[in-house]
């Protein structure tokens, strides 16, 4: 890293002790090869990369929506369920990559 007299510490507990990569682990540097519209990197960094930033996209709109509403002494728009859905979504999406690539360097 560009002005570190060193390698930054291992963050991710579960590499640093065990060596194994957790089901988060490339989430960062899928977003910024996202962030430079770089799918295959990203894929590759950790593939839930891909929804996990769609869902940050979608927040653009709907918390600028939420904003308006309120501005308007309107009632917000709330979907009982959705939000924990799609957090579920993303969080199945991580685990089930994760396996996937322990499997594979596995076999």
């Amino acid at each position: 890293m560009p002005g570190l007299a060193g390698p930054l510490p291992e963050i991710c507990l579960l590499r640093r002790f065990l060596g194994w990569e957790c089901p988060g682990c490339g989430l960062t540097r899928s977003f910024v090869a996202l962030a430079h519209g770089e799918l295959g990197r990203a894929w590759h960094f950790n593939p839930a990369g891909l929804l996990w930033f769609a869902a940050l996209l979608w927040q653009i709109p709907y918390r600028a929506t939420q904003l308006w509403l309120l501005q308007r002494g309107r009632e917000l728009v709330v979907r009982r369920g959705f939000t924990e859905g799609v957090i579920l979504i993303l969080m199945v999406a991580c685990l089930v990559q994760w396996f996937v690539k322990l499997a594979s360097r596995m076999a």
